[in-house]
């Protein structure tokens, strides 16, 4: 009981990061078409994504008909920085969130940050995202996320968007393991994580992970195939070796 209790209510975060790369409106509205097209066939919350934006005239907020009809590219927000300096404002990406309910409490969240390209002393390692956020996992039918959908929407993310990383994040693992430093290394809390072929190839994945290569030559590590459970220590030991074998990249921080 315990574990089901644990697992159904740690919060989620499924999120990809890469570093700056300009991207425009168009290509970035392609990645999120695809990434829509792969999330459909995961679970059908996404189906039910609604853009929460404003300002726009829309047919529907439904993600997946804006999609079919061909309007993603109209909802990004276009998104500005100050320069150094501090006086001008700057074009710099774009922005989306969309939302869903899994039921009458449990919600699904999407955040969009793509197309950052300007470097400047205000801007992260990775400062492309994009996040799903799930507030329960569990049973459908009692209207949870169910776990071993995790692994699917990180090749999701990485399909579409091909970043330098995507993983799933615990709430309740990433309290106990947040390290005692800021920017907070975008690993921490990490149990599940898919490293680009340029950053896989600077690891030694730990033998009590699971580990598999990906066909794009990434390298995917995984606590457990199991639902993760922060309480389990075995869970606790494959996720903390995860996250030793990627601090060589501690200063690629980003605080999310």
């Amino acid at each position: 009981m315990s574990e089901t209790i644990a697992v159904r209510s740690d919060i989620v975060e499924v999120t990809a990061g890469w570093g700056l790369r300009e991207e425009s409106a168009q290509v970035c509205a392609a990645r999120l078409g695809r990434m829509l097209e792969l999330f459909a066939g995961v679970h059908s919350a996404f189906t039910r994504l609604m853009w929460t934006g404003r300002g726009r005239g829309v047919p529907t907020r439904d993600m997946q008909s804006l999609r079919e009809l061909g309007l993603l590219e109209g909802l990004l927000d276009l998104q500005r920085t100050h320069d150094d300096a501090g006086k001008h404002w700057l074009r710099d990406g774009y922005r989306l969130t969309a939302t869903t309910g899994l039921d009458a409490t449990k919600v699904l969240a999407l955040t969009v940050r793509v197309g950052r390209h300007l470097d400047h002393r205000h801007v992260a390692r990775f400062g492309n995202t994009v996040t799903v956020a799930i507030s329960a996992l569990g049973d459908p039918a009692s209207g949870g996320m169910p776990p071993e959908a995790l692994k699917p929407i990180v090749i999701a993310l990485v399909e579409a968007w091909q970043p330098e990383w995507a993983g799933a994040f615990s709430a309740f693992y990433g309290a106990k393991s947040k390290p005692r430093r800021w920017p907070i290394p975008f690993y921490s809390g990490r149990w599940m994580i898919c490293l680009s072929e340029s950053l896989a190839q600077k690891v030694i994945a730990p033998a009590s992970a699971l580990v598999e290569r990906m066909p794009c030559g990434g390298l995917f590590m995984r606590a457990t195939d199991q639902p993760f459970d922060h309480e389990n220590t075995e869970h606790v030991r494959a996720a903390n070796a995860i996250q030793a074998c990627l601090a060589p990249f501690e200063t690629w921080c980003c605080g999310f």
